[in-house]
């Protein structure tokens, strides 16, 4: 009894830790850091579809910066209309508005 206790409390702990930090230190000496980016830009599409703008002929311009960039298909807004949502994706909340109007 006395075994298993031992083996609980202090073996197997240390067992889990070794394996994490043998994998952990093996696959950061590996791997190039990733490169700061320059600049961010946000383009968000309001009053068009994804497939209206994405891969259409009449959006040549959009269509060469989102193959050079990361494509957020799956981002929705968190309220309606526009305004709340616009401050939800920068500040992580609505911040109680709930409509367009200025205040």
């Amino acid at each position: 009894m006395q075994w298993k206790l031992i083996l609980r409390t202090i073996v197997i702990p240390l067992a889990i830790g070794a394996c994490i930090f043998s994998a952990s230190s093996t696959q950061g000496g590996n791997t190039p850091p990733l490169p700061r980016p320059d600049h961010i830009v946000m383009v968000i599409e309001e009053n068009h579809t994804y497939s209206q703008i994405i891969d259409s002929p009449d959006a040549p311009y959009i269509n060469r910066l989102a193959s050079q960039g990361a494509v957020f298909t799956q981002s929705f807004g968190a309220t309606y209309p526009s305004q709340p949502n616009y401050l939800a994706l920068f500040s992580g909340s609505t911040q109680g508005i709930t409509d367009n109007s200025c205040p």
